[in-house]
């Protein structure tokens, strides 16, 4: 996965703005992910609704409103039914942790003059266009779209675009906002040539880009550990097990308060301020409920320790070690 402090186009599909109704959520999907993971977020607009929920490229949406989303297609479906002001509950995982996210559609951008091109638009059997621009946040004097980054060797750099540039027309489609942009470049697959306008030191320049092919690597997150029983130590080594945490139940939950440097807790992965919710299939609320979850552990035993980050959810496998002396 390519990513950017900015906004980096990629490609150019928008799944909220391509059905002519439906509310905005302001993201680019993978349409070439693999089916069954769920639907891929490559991109997320600036300032859109998905940005303000906290959705980021890399994102797999698995569930909407409670309802399995298989692939882009399922949640490109949602948001064609969608309305403007209409409220998603969105299950949402990141690098196999997972989280429940509510977001609030806006209305489609540029609804009264829909773009017209004279290519065919993208397609499952012609995808999107790669374009490779980031874009800077908008203010509030300038709601038109500025590039702030080129990425390297991309058709925007040998096209000359460059940093500060204003996008103001994509072919014959004026540019006002982020919005009109993802529905003009939307048009446009591989190989297309798009002229496009932009103002430079205060004047008007046109260029000439002809697009490339999706440049972009998907990340596959670890898989999550799946809650099965323990893995036992061997029967001739019924050592007394370590961890390395130190928890905290003062506030009704069980917290990592800290880790000890190269421990089996800080090998998995745990950090200070995670919130321990089962050992095994074991709910833990306090301190003396862990104790007792951890009875029968040995070294050498793989146990999954259920915990919460930041209002992230995930599994996590930890492999107990040696007691030392």
């Amino acid at each position: 996965m390519i990513r950017s402090t900015g906004f980096l186009f990629a490609l150019a599909l928008v799944a909220s703005t391509h059905a002519a109704a439906g509310g905005f959520l302001g993201v680019w999907l993978n349409k070439d992910a693999p089916s069954g993971k769920g639907a891929l977020i490559e991109e997320v607009a600036p300032d859109s609704p998905a940005a303000k929920a906290g959705l980021r490229p890399g994102d797999y949406v698995v569930q909407v409103n409670g309802k399995s989303a298989t692939s882009s297609a399922d949640l490109i479906q949602v948001l064609e039914r969608g309305q403007a002001k209409q409220t998603l509950e969105l299950m949402v995982e990141r690098d196999g942790w997972g989280k429940r996210v509510s977001v609030t559609l806006a209305a489609r951008p540029g609804e009264s003059a829909p773009p017209k091109s004279d290519v065919p638009p993208a397609t499952p059997n012609r995808p999107r266009g790669f374009l490779g621009i980031m874009l800077a946040r908008p203010s509030a004097g300038e709601s038109r779209p500025v590039i702030s980054g080129v990425q390297p060797g991309s058709p925007a750099a040998q096209g000359g675009l460059r940093n500060g540039d204003v996008l103001t027309q994509i072919g014959k489609v004026a540019i006002e906002d982020t919005g009109d942009l993802m529905q003009a470049l939307a048009e446009y697959g591989p190989g297309d040539a798009v002229a496009i306008q932009v103002e430079r030191a205060g004047k008007q320049a046109q260029l000439k880009v002809t697009l490339g092919n999706p440049q972009i690597e998907e990340e596959t997150p670890e898989p999550r550990a799946k809650p099965s029983a323990r893995t036992p130590a061997s029967p001739a080594e019924k050592l007394p097990p370590y961890l390395g945490v130190a928890l905290d139940d003062s506030d009704g939950t069980l917290k990592v308060a800290e880790l000890s440097a190269n421990s089996p807790a800080e090998k998995s992965g745990l950090r200070s301020g995670d919130v321990v919710l089962k050992v095994d299939d074991t709910a833990v609320t306090s301190i003396e409920s862990f104790v007792k979850a951890m009875e029968g552990r040995y070294a050498g035993d793989v146990i999954v320790l259920q915990v919460t980050r930041d209002g992230w959810k995930n599994e996590v496998r930890v492999t107990l070690g040696k007691r030392e002396e």
